[in-house]
């Protein structure tokens, strides 16, 4: 069952149909252009605390998009006693994203229900660096925690903001927290101070100096140049590299032919490129941001070998045939999220209460556009590019509009 948003069809649907439907996500969702009437913020309290899971998802997400925080003591209380994952994924976004005061509750449901990455991300969405008090807590609920992605929501490209976490990681050696932290520099365009990646390729242990290491080949590639003093401190860590690993040593020699020295072709590398990999190694990113000079003419068909592999692996994971290669890697068609499921990107809006019938309303409007054969510069199907689904401005939550 998916919420239908009254919005996708021009006009708001009314309150008094919408309070006659008995209670399904779909009636809860359609309140959402009356939430902040008494009947219609009533019947969202209650759906909070309804029997079925879905329906709270759904009430939840309402209160959520529509900045309902009248029924946030409600949601609190559904929160400390929720069972279903769907409905506990919703209400842990509604509640860390409009309360400040109730962090601890939110992190005892995602202990309890196993959603420490659900919490983390809507608490770094909502909270920004209040969120990083609770970095270990997170973390130690969850080996997986996607740190990266929180430091990027945390810091906003500002990697000053990270300071006090950084200092806690070179003390106790994080190469954890050092690797997502340097990932999240190269995805925001932030910046890592030369004192940081000093001590990153020089004084710190094996795990923090590979991915120092790593991080200044590929802000290279990019075209960027490194500061006298990192530059400076580079030479005499590459003349250790024999001394490294495997992984390491290849990225110790790609910097040396950065600087000018001869290639120098070995079986060790090229396995690396073609099979074993290095769990660190971005093989992708290697080819994409022009460190494809740098290689030998074996390196560069290992590499290839690889990269082939890795899209054949996922098309038969994915059970579909490959795809041709596509200009962008962002696709035009947004995930829809089933409230049933409970399942949502982290910058979800309106768009994912689309419905079944909303679909084929779409599909039936196409079909009758002179646009509908426009074929999309992405390499998609023409019938695929003609569907996209509308983006729908609504209060709390702005999404970019396509």
């Amino acid at each position: 069952m998916f919420v239908v948003p009254s919005t996708l069809f021009g006009q708001a649907f009314d309150l008094e149909r919408a309070l006659a439907l008995p209670p399904s996500p779909g009636a809860v969702g359609l309140l959402i252009e009356h939430a902040r009437e008494p009947r219609a913020s009533e019947r969202i309290r209650i759906s909070l605390s309804h029997p079925r899971p879905e329906i709270r998802a759904a009430a939840a997400r309402v209160a959520l998009v529509s900045n309902l925080t009248a029924v946030l003591p409600d949601g609190v209380n559904a929160l400390a006693e929720e069972a279903d994952e769907g409905a506990a994924r919703e209400l842990i976004r509604f509640v860390a994203m409009k309360s400040l005061t109730h962090n601890e509750l939110v992190l005892e449901a995602a202990a309890r229900l196993g959603m420490a990455s659900e919490a983390g991300i809507a608490l770094a969405t909502a909270q920004s660096q209040r969120a990083l008090k609770h970095l270990d807590a997170l973390r130690g609920l969850d080996e997986a925690f996607p740190l990266t992605r929180f430091l990027s929501l945390v810091s906003r490209g500002n990697l000053e903001l990270l300071g006090v976490p950084l200092a806690k990681a070179f003390r106790e050696t994080d190469g954890v927290f050092w690797k997502a932290l340097l990932e999240t520099a190269r995805d925001t365009g932030g910046s890592v101070s030369n004192g940081a990646l000093i001590f990153g390729i020089t004084k710190s242990n094996d795990a923090m100096r590979f991915a120092t290491l790593l991080h200044i080949l590929l802000t290279l590639g990019s075209g960027a140049e490194l500061s006298p003093e990192v530059d400076d401190a580079l030479p005499s860590v590459i003349a250790e590299k024999e001394n490294a690993g495997t992984a390491e040593t290849l990225v110790l020699e790609l910097l040396a032919r950065h600087r000018g020295a001869d290639k120098e072709e070995r079986d060790a590398w090229t396995t690396i490129l073609r099979n074993e990999g290095a769990k660190d190694m971005p093989f992708a990113r290697l080819a994409d941001i022009g460190l494809l000079v740098l290689l030998t003419d074996g390196e560069r068909r290992a590499l290839s070998e690889r990269l082939r592999t890795d899209a054949e692996t996922l098309d038969a994971t994915l059970n579909q045939p490959p795809k041709p290669a596509r200009a962008s890697a962002r696709m035009h068609e947004p995930t829809r999220c089933s409230i049933r499921s409970g399942a949502f990107p982290p910058d979800s809006c309106g768009t994912c209460f689309a419905s079944q019938a909303a679909g084929r309303a779409r599909r039936q409007r196409a079909a009758r556009s002179p646009t509908s054969s426009t074929r999309c510069p992405g390499g998609r199907s023409e019938r695929r590019f003609s569907f996209h689904p509308p983006r729908i401005r609504i209060r709390a939550l702005t999404p970019v509009e396509s």
